[in-house]
């Protein structure tokens, strides 16, 4: 018994004492060192530090003292600043820590919105608080949510992800009237943060969305440090080299359901639509009844239209062409070359459908699930389809 004690002590005093050193440390070694310093309550005793995009791969993990543990990460092991979340383990399942967002205003009183992950960036970032404070069932299924209450401290790229938390930031509606209210609310929040690698990061994650005076503009309001970072640098090399609108499309050469590689156009066809789609896609799923409704309206005219894929997993997508009940042309990309696809047809969101005429010049292009699409592309077909 005296022994453990003796044990729990020591283990403490060697956390104080690395609070001290991490401090010490950060100033001497400058600013390549990411720390989390924690004190959070009711946490088994292995705490894992994850990709937030995938949070079943572990960075590292951290040992847990009476509610207490620090992660000390060098910029050479992870690309900073990276979203990230802190998992446990608990019966065999792996549950991801909620951060109690502090910065958008509250739902009701004595409720704020929260995430399940936050901003690693070098410096310090505190976190504290109570994990598994309560449990919630979502409505109208058996899922059993914990509730946490753990804030985050010191983090101004956290702060950004807050802010942004209820809108999907970046994206730009094919609506006219709704794309510029978007896109001034998202200078809005640029204006707040301009130092923001993560709200750069939303931009270039959407930046085939974005005119190249769009993007050229919104990159202004940023700050002329931020104009250096790599996301900065890959949006204007983007600018640069983004394919001309008046050039042909690639006729690419793809693998159909069958394992037959052969042209996504139709040799003969007045017009190509040509969707881009994946089976964990929920949008996509969404739209797959309104293309087969036009399929079948337009199936014994010259306007063509073929499914692509950006799965990894083959099978998921065969398993979802069955389910989907799509009985036109579908065409996968090999894993290798989903980047480059990407690039020669200037997408980076999905579900994306492109019409294109029968010189593969591409006419009209509609990103993301919205109702409104279906009479868009319907009346657009009727026009020049005929």
């Amino acid at each position: 018994m005296h022994n453990e004690i003796f044990k729990t002590k020591f283990f403490l005093w060697i956390i104080m004492i690395s609070h001290c050193i991490i401090a010490c440390n950060l100033k001497t070694k400058g600013s390549g060192y990411a720390v989390i310093i924690a004190k959070v309550k009711g946490l088994p005793r292995k705490i894992y530090l994850a990709n937030a995009y995938k949070y079943k791969e572990f960075i590292d993990s951290a040992e847990n003292v009476n509610g207490e543990f620090v992660f000390h990460i060098s910029s050479g092991k992870v690309h900073l600043p990276m979203l990230v979340s802190l998992s446990y383990i608990d019966s065999g399942k792996i549950y991801t820590l909620d951060f109690t967002n502090t910065v958008l205003p509250k739902i009701n009183i004595g409720q704020r919105y929260s995430e399940n992950a936050f901003m690693l960036e070098k410096g310090i970032t505190r976190i504290e608080g109570v994990a598994h404070v309560s449990n919630s069932l979502i409505q109208g299924t058996n899922i059993d949510i914990r509730i946490d209450s753990v804030f985050v401290y010191g983090s101004k790229e956290t702060e950004a992800l807050f802010r942004a938390q209820m809108m999907d930031f970046g994206f730009l509606d094919n609506n006219s009237s709704k794309r510029s209210g978007q896109y001034q609310s998202y200078v809005d929040i640029i204006k707040e943060y301009p130092n923001s690698h993560y709200l750069l990061q939303c931009i270039w994650q959407n930046k085939s969305l974005y005119s190249n005076s769009e993007l050229g503009n919104i990159l202004s309001y940023f700050s002329a440090e931020a104009q250096n970072f790599d996301e900065a640098e890959a949006i204007k090399k983007y600018i640069n080299d983004r394919p001309a609108k008046n050039m042909e499309l690639e006729n690419l050469i793809l693998s159909d359901n069958l394992g037959v590689r052969k042209p996504i156009f139709k040799d003969g066809a007045t017009l190509n639509v040509v969707n881009f789609w994946a089976s964990w896609c929920g949008p996509c799923r969404l739209e797959i009844p309104e293309l087969q409704e036009m399929k079948t309206k337009y199936g014994g005219t010259k306007i063509h239209f073929a499914s692509i894929s950006i799965d990894e997993n083959s099978k998921q997508w065969l398993t979802a062409l069955t389910q989907l009940k799509m009985d036109w042309d579908q065409f996968i990309i090999d894993s290798t070359q989903i980047e480059a696809v990407k690039s020669r047809y200037d997408f980076s969101a999905i579900p994306v459908s492109i019409i294109v005429d029968g010189k593969g010049k591409e006419l009209k292009r509609f990103t993301g699930y919205d109702n409104n699409n279906k009479k868009i592309i319907d009346s657009f077909l009727l026009h020049f389809g005929q």
